[in-house]
């Protein structure tokens, strides 16, 4: 690995830090410019309250990416930790009443 790609690394775990991110939850792959985050995306106990979402997890995405170097970001899930997703209700249409 690079210089640059260790460099790249070291701040993906720093941001990580900041978001209160268990890094022993999360590998960290780092090759020319591309990040790649694999792993179950926990909390430490002092943040633990607060659920990570796919809303969350863009909003890491995108500070990733002001990292200088950085081109590309993916984040993976293992499958069995992905949530499903909330399916949004048609919504209900008014009647007129007679």
């Amino acid at each position: 690995m690079p210089g640059e790609d260790i460099r790249i690394a070291n701040n993906v775990r720093q941001v990580l830090g900041r978001h209160y991110i268990k890094p022993r939850s999360v590998r960290i792959m780092v090759g020319r410019g591309s990040v790649r985050i694999i792993g179950k995306l926990e909390r430490t106990e002092a943040k633990a309250d607060h659920p990570i979402d796919e809303t969350y997890v863009q909003k890491l995405k995108k500070e990733i990416r002001r990292i200088k170097g950085v081109k590309i970001v993916a984040i993976s899930v293992p499958e069995g930790e992905k949530k499903p997703q909330e399916e949004k209700k048609p919504e209900e249409e008014e009647k007129p009443s007679t």
